[in-house]
């Protein structure tokens, strides 16, 4: 009989299917260069900055190993980097060991999203005022 698999088999093999398709991405980036289609549509029309601006660019400067720029451009990008990186090495050291149940594996938990999405959205708007001032 088949073992049903849990959420958190379906989330370690979500996570790297992302990216794999991430890493062609950056590696097509490599070599076509910078295509000039990077623009937010919300700041082109509104003039504000979105929960996404410079994400981009703070996942370029952290693959060059400038942390300090990453953050600066946006901190979600590098927690989010952190966040996967023990995911990923946790739970491949588990399934390899077969100790799915260890309590050191990062389990998926909502709050993890959360807390990007706090920091997503604090960037934002931290951002915004900034740039009023």
């Amino acid at each position: 009989m088949k073992k049903q698999q849990s959420l958190n088999d379906y989330v370690y093999i979500s996570v790297i299917i992302t990216i794999s398709i991430m890493i062609v991405f950056y590696i097509i980036y490599l070599v076509i260069g910078k295509p000039d289609i990077f623009h937010c549509l919300i700041y082109d029309k509104f003039g504000i900055y979105c929960p996404g601006c410079g994400c981009t660019r703070a996942l370029t400067y952290l693959f060059q190993g400038d942390i300090l720029k990453s953050l600066y451009y946006n901190p979600t990008v590098l927690y989010t980097v952190i966040v996967l990186i023990i995911y990923i090495s946790t739970t491949t050291m588990a399934k390899l060991l077969k100790k799915n149940d260890s309590k050191y594996v990062l389990k998926y938990k909502p709050v993890l999203i959360y807390i990007g999405i706090f920091i997503l959205i604090g960037t934002c708007i931290v951002k915004n005022l900034l740039k009023l001032i």
